[in-house]
């Protein structure tokens, strides 16, 4: 089969002339994909269980590794999946999957709490709060409250459209997005020593300013604890990650990065502990962008 030949990580969905859906997910299963049905008669496929659920369809499963299905008018049929574990981004656990999504059977929630959980016990901290950045840091920073006993605060409120100021082109578009979207609640932070839990850095500028935003509000310290291994390469799958020169932790280690952002301290979870928290062998995922990077297969 022509899947089986053509590298890289990807998913794809086709529509034929002959009234056929074809679904596709490539032998590493890098890119989720997903079924539904609506009683006999209807199918659907979606990037995500999410978009599934909110047109009421019923989730059948994902497609997996290696399969192509072909749905027909009069009957769906396919290929035998591909007999290895897969090698699923791990970056769609810690941001980019909605939170109440499913990725290869796993909840999306239920994963980032755990994160945070991982997170709370390999790399604690005297504090009075935590506090999350909405909205994928959210379940990180719960699980984070839960194991380690410090009260959770909602430390930001909604003020714009939900966009994902991160994957902004230019960095005034970006800095702009954060500042927009969320206004930090001084209630919440202010006289406290907080712990700003986000899924990830990036270039490393609007932590920055979320930072500076929490102590102008009062907050007397900053720890900044991280759901993920620090960015160091981008993704050979074109997952959309900047190039190395523009990944924060490419050049700066944690004490050198602390003092970038303005934070009293910086943790990011190692490779291994993200692992754990997701519960997937880690020859079934993806970690290039974590560790260097690497070829793609």
């Amino acid at each position: 089969m022509l899947i089986n030949k053509i590298g890289g990580g990807y998913s794809f969905v086709a529509l034929t002339h002959k009234q056929e859906l074809i679904s596709g997910r490539n032998p590493l299963g890098v890119k989720p994909l997903e079924t539904g049905s609506v009683g006999f008669d209807i199918a659907a496929v979606a990037s995500e269980t999410c978009a599934l659920d909110v047109m009421g369809i019923d989730h059948t499963g994902p497609v997996e590794t290696g399969e192509v299905i072909i749905f027909t008018p009069e009957e769906i049929r396919g290929n035998a999946p591909a007999s290895d574990a897969g090698n699923f981004c791990s970056y769609e656990y810690v941001y980019l999957a909605r939170l109440d999504s499913k990725v290869n059977t796993l909840p999306v929630a239920r994963v980032r709490n755990s994160i945070g959980r991982e997170l709370a016990r390999a790399h604690p901290v005297k504090a009075d709060v935590v506090v999350g950045v909405p909205e994928t840091a959210l379940p990180i920073a719960n699980g984070y409250s839960q194991e380690s006993g410090l009260p959770q605060e909602l430390g930001f409120v909604r003020t714009g459209e939900n966009i994902r100021a991160t994957l902004e082109p230019t960095q005034k578009e970006r800095l702009v997005g954060v500042q927009l979207k969320l206004n930090p609640v001084r209630s919440a932070v202010e006289g406290n020593d907080v712990v700003l839990v986000d899924d990830s850095v990036v270039r490393g500028n609007t932590l920055r300013n979320t930072v500076l935003n929490l102590k102008r509000n009062g907050a007397h310290q900053v720890h900044v604890r991280i759901g993920s291994p620090a960015l160091l390469s981008p993704c050979p799958y074109g997952v959309e990650i900047p190039s190395r020169e523009e990944l924060v932790s490419s050049s700066l280690n944690e004490k050198e990065l602390a003092n970038h952002v303005g934070a009293d301290s910086i943790s990011f979870l190692t490779v291994e502990e993200l692992q754990h928290a997701i519960g997937l062998p880690k020859q079934s995922l993806c970690m290039r962008c974590f560790e260097n990077g690497g070829a793609a297969r």
